[in-house]
């Protein structure tokens, strides 16, 4: 995060934020699970970030993690701790991505990120797929990282959910 301009060091050395890497490939989904309940244990975190929930389809089946990832919300859901989790996602030969399926009903909102590639160029595209009990904007939006942070042209809604850019 450093080479980005942003710096941890204050919140890790304050114990504000808590970075703890492993492999659910070394322990397998179970003992992840386990590992998980102990850090939530002894830090009791508000937030908790899982990156990325990918990786847990290379060690189980699609209803293998579901499962796990059932009962880790609800640990948080019981524990009063938002969740994050990210997926590097990839289109197999039915179309679909088998983390998507794993996790696609559990989330309560779910931002899905793109990056298109146009003229030689990656364009970068946020859509909204869900938001339960939120109205939200569903059509694909195009950003862009900023020194200022992300940048969303604006937009009018339109009834066809088409991003029109506002004439200024």
């Amino acid at each position: 995060m450093a080479s980005v301009g942003i710096n941890l060091r204050p919140y890790i050395n304050s114990k504000k934020l808590i970075i703890h890497s492993s492999r659910p490939s070394l322990s397998g989904l179970e003992m992840h699970l386990l590992i998980l309940h102990r850090l939530i244990e002894e830090h009791k975190p508000q937030t908790v970030i899982v990156d990325p929930i990918s990786s847990l389809v290379s060690v189980g089946n699609t209803g293998e993690v579901q499962e796990m990832l059932i009962r880790l919300i609800d640990v948080f859901k019981t524990n009063l701790i938002n969740a994050y989790f990210t997926a590097l996602t990839h289109q197999g030969s039915t179309g679909q991505d088998v983390t998507v399926d794993a996790v696609s009903s559990l989330a309560d909102i779910w931002i899905q990120v793109n990056n298109e590639v146009e003229n030689n160029n990656y364009l970068r595209e946020l859509r909204i797929v869900k938001a339960r009990g939120m109205g939200h904007e569903t059509a694909t939006q195009h950003f862009t990282i900023t020194k200022k942070g992300l940048q969303i042209p604006d937009i009018e809604i339109y009834p066809s959910a088409t991003p029109r850019t506002r004439k200024k």
